[in-house]
């Protein structure tokens, strides 16, 4: 169904609703509540750090503590900064880990804030339903929230626990919805009582007639959406096999993005911009000093990567050593008897 609405046609409420159809958070009449999450449930912001500087705020008030399952992206460490809240990465052994004996230590009972990112922004390790289940046990009393910025591309989501507890916030992304390369316009999805807490505290809350109109183009844009994921799903194994072949290793992820790992990333960032072709070199991150992160484009655009590194000295990306590090939830025995299981259907 068409929207044919203009953004300055548009009211809060029926943009809300709109959103929440768009992503298939809610049923029913396109700028009407449904029967899954009702249009009070989803709280729609155009500025990704600001919004989740003013949601570490509204936590402060029991003088929270962030606690990261893994790296983050800068935008969350400049929210917390914002906030004035601590914020503390917990890294497994690998960067492609949860440890939860770790996690659960960090955690404090009713004062912490458990931010996830699944599929991480970083790294791309993902976790499944029953796993963020589990997480999410960690964390009673305080409150988890689960960025979901590449659903689209990954599937899993943890809406099922937002809707069956007052302490999940899952956030999603307009920018991945339409493919703008920003990550500033989303939308935060909870239960009723939840977001009618959050909203009383964010009374300066606001979205520009600008983001309307995003918003309204990536909801009347869902086929080509479609169209996108997999043409990007198809480059990933493409382009995977030949980054393999040339002697690179690499990691698909279940996102919109692939790692390298390579014997000189500086060098071989270097020669990959003199070719136009951006990457972030991700040695600043704990674990990951060898890997370059490469966001997916269109066919044309990816080949550039290849044949760039087909130009380049083979010492810029030749290891002699495979990244044979562990990449699912690292669990102790005592953690998983201590915690339990969140069995929820997928």
């Amino acid at each position: 169904m068409s929207i044919t609405k203009t953004a300055n046609e548009l009211n809060l409420r029926d943009l809300t609703g709109m959103v929440a159809r768009g992503a298939k958070v809610t049923h029913g009449d396109i700028f009407s509540c449904g029967d899954v999450f009702p249009c009070g449930d989803v709280f729609p912001f155009s500025d990704y750090t600001r919004f989740l500087s003013e949601l570490f705020k509204w936590q402060d008030h029991v003088r929270a503590r962030i606690v990261a399952a893994g790296p983050v992206r800068p935008e969350v460490e400049i929210a917390a900064d914002r906030a004035e809240v601590e914020l503390r990465e917990i890294n497994g052994d690998s960067p492609f880990t949860v440890d939860m004996g770790k996690l659960t230590e960090s955690i404090t009972p009713g004062s912490t804030i458990l931010y996830l990112s699944n599929p991480n922004r970083v790294t791309g390790s993902s976790l499944s339903l029953e796993e963020l289940g589990e997480l999410i046990e960690t964390v009673k009393g305080g409150l988890c929230i689960v960025d979901e910025f590449y659903f689209d591309h990954y599937g899993i989501t943890a809406l099922k626990l937002a809707e069956q507890t007052n302490n999940v916030l899952v956030l999603r992304s307009i920018a991945s919805l339409s493919g703008v390369n920003s990550t500033d316009t989303g939308f935060a999805v909870g239960s009723s009582e939840t977001i009618e807490q959050m909203g009383r505290f964010m009374t300066n809350h606001q979205v520009s007639g600008a983001v309307q109109r995003t918003m309204i183009a990536s909801m009347n844009d869902r086929e080509n959406l479609s169209a996108r994921v997999q043409m990007i799903h198809d480059e990933s194994l493409r382009i995977a096999t030949g980054l393999t072949k040339l002697g690179i290793q690499c990691r698909m992820t279940p996102a919109d993005f692939i790692l390298m790992r390579v014997a000189q990333p500086n060098q071989a960032a270097n020669a990959l911009a003199a070719s136009k072709v951006a990457v972030e070199n991700l040695s600043g991150y704990p674990g990951m000093d060898l890997y370059l992160h490469y966001q997916l484009q269109f066919p044309q655009l990816n080949d550039r990567l290849l044949e760039s590194f087909q130009k380049m000295p083979t010492e810029f990306y030749r290891v002699g050593s495979l990244d044979r590090r562990a990449i699912r939830l690292k669990r102790k025995a005592e953690t998983s008897k201590a915690i339990g299981t969140a069995r929820v259907s997928r």
